[in-house]
C-alpha cells in the first residue's frame, strides 16, 4: 500500500520538475504545483492557429496538448490525497494510469526541450 502512495507522489513530482524545466527554458519560474500547471497551459499549449502551423511544418511533435496539462492536474490531485489521506487505496489500474501519464508527460517535455 505504501508503495502505491510513493509511486503516485513520485509520478507527480517527476511531472512537476519536467514542467519547471520547460518553464525555465521559456525564461520563467514557478514556485508550486498550481503555478506550474497554469504556466505550462499558457506557455506550452499552442493555440489552434499555432497547432495548424506546426502540423503543416510536420512538427507535430512540438505540440504540447492540453491533455498533458490534465495529466499533471490529475497526478497533483492524487498525490495530495496519497500524502494526506492515508485511508485511500489505489487499484493497480489507477496507479498504472498515473505512472503511464507521468512517463508520457516527461517524454513530451523532453522532446520540446530538445527542439
Amino acid at each position: 500500500m505504501h508503495w502505491n502512495y510513493w509511486a503516485i507522489t513520485i509520478s507527480c513530482y517527476s511531472m512537476l520538475y519536467a514542467a519547471k524545466a520547460a518553464i525555465l527554458a521559456k525564461g520563467y519560474d514557478t514556485k508550486d504545483h498550481h503555478s506550474a500547471q497554469i504556466a505550462i497551459g499558457h506557455l506550452l499549449v499552442p493555440d489552434d492557429i499555432e497547432q495548424e502551423d506546426l502540423k503543416l511544418l510536420e512538427q507535430a511533435h512540438k505540440i504540447f496538448e492540453d491533455e498533458y496539462v490534465k495529466y499533471f492536474e490529475d497526478a497533483k490531485n492524487e498525490s495530495h490525497i496519497a500524502r494526506y489521506s492515508a485511508i485511500k487505496t489505489y487499484t493497480e489500474r489507477r496507479l498504472e494510469e498515473i505512472f503511464t501519464n507521468a512517463q508520457k508527460f516527461v517524454a513530451k517535455i523532453k522532446l520540446l526541450l530538445q527542439s
